[in-house]
């Protein structure tokens, strides 16, 4: 079920955008298993948001800085344009992971608090 919304609908912001309004570039296809992938990163980052991952197997980040630093990312990256990556669809896939998760399991919310409040970063 969350792959096939989150690969369908997480284009559909920018093909709105790109529709409604004329935008500069053109509206670009989504790669579904990549916006899974985000959808699930996040929706992970409200269970353990301290978990330690590898950004390219060497450098260690808490998982809430890499979403941070993800984000951020891809926001500049979506307004400066030019590589042919849909980035607002990576960003409406990491939204869409972390309301589902929201939704399936409310008390995902109270416990992501928590857990951010109480840092504890293990190796």
């Amino acid at each position: 079920m969350m792959r096939c919304a989150a690969g369908n609908d997480s284009a559909l912001p920018d093909r709105i955008r790109s529709s409604v309004v004329a935008w500069p570039r053109a509206s670009k296809s989504v790669n579904s298993p990549t916006v899974l992938s985000t959808s699930v990163l996040f929706s992970s980052v409200l269970l353990d948001p301290w978990s330690i991952l590898l950004l390219f197997f060497i450098v260690p980040l808490p998982a809430i800085v890499f979403a941070v630093l993800y984000v951020v990312y891809s926001i500049w990256m979506d307004k400066k344009g030019g590589d042919n990556i849909n980035h607002s669809a990576h960003l409406w896939g990491a939204l869409y992971g972390m309301v589902f998760a929201l939704v399936i399991e409310p008390r995902l919310g109270p416990h992501f608090v928590e857990v951010l409040m109480h840092p504890s970063i293990s190796f």
